[in-house]
């Protein structure tokens, strides 16, 4: 991927359970998620490969950055699969 695709996504609740929430829901998907409430990396596992990335907490925001995607993945979709992550909670 030659660019990284950032976006943000509001936090509604809790900061803390809410990346408890988004961290079991990713796992159950076979991706991992190390990281705390400040800051951490990603990786979600698609059919076509495996999607990497980092978030930073920013207050009740949650600045997202996938760094690398499958070449068949639209980043489009990945955006509102983070996004339906987030909105679980």
């Amino acid at each position: 991927m030659a660019k990284p695709h950032v976006f943000t996504v509001a936090i509604k609740g809790d900061v803390h359970q809410t990346l408890e929430t988004v961290r079991a829901l990713i796992c159950e998907n076979g991706g991992r998620f190390d990281g705390d409430h400040e800051a951490g990396k990603l990786v979600g596992v698609t059919p076509v490969g495996s999607i990497k990335g980092h978030y930073i907490i920013k207050g009740k925001n949650c600045q997202v950055t996938i760094t690398d995607k499958p070449m068949l993945a639209p980043m489009k979709r990945i955006e509102e699969a983070v996004r339906d992550y987030f909105d679980t909670v």
